[in-house]
């Protein structure tokens, strides 16, 4: 299969890039799908493990505090199961290469909706950190 640049991973602005500094593991896994941006299906599959294997630490090793949430927790899970669903795919013979391509497409999309989240979080504790909501109330009485 030709290879194509289809896929990209959504850099993250530097408000949230900056705030994951010490999440090394995220950074491995996104320096390591830049190789899935252009890629043949073959390649992808026979890279999955490795993929799977640096996704899995990077959701074991968050070290960001306010990372810890259920929502964002439920995207890095998706994330990981698209990743896993790519590895599990390695082991099907009757696979084809547009499912193959359809696969890393989804990985890219979790990965982007991954790092939306990421900001999104860093940008709502400026703003909060921003307003002081006790003095706003304290105002009111």
């Amino acid at each position: 299969m030709q290879r194509k640049k289809k896929h990209k991973a959504k850099d993250l602005d530097s408000i949230a890039s900056n705030n994951i500094k010490p999440w090394k593991e995220y950074f491995d896994l996104k320096d390591f799908l830049k190789i899935y941006e252009s890629i043949s299906s073959i390649e992808a599959l026979n890279n999955s493990l490795e993929l799977k294997q640096l996704t899995k630490l990077a959701k074991d090793s968050i070290n960001i505090e306010v990372l810890k949430t259920p929502s964002f927790n439920a995207r890095i899970n998706v994330f990981q199961n698209e990743v896993s669903r790519l590895s599990d795919m390695s082991n099907i013979p009757s696979i084809t290469a547009k499912e193959v391509v359809l696969q890393v497409e989804n990985i890219f999309l979790t990965f982007n909706s991954l790092n939306s989240k990421i900001e999104h979080t860093f940008k709502k504790k400026m703003f909060n950190d921003s307003i002081k909501l006790d003095s706003v109330f304290d105002k009111l009485e």
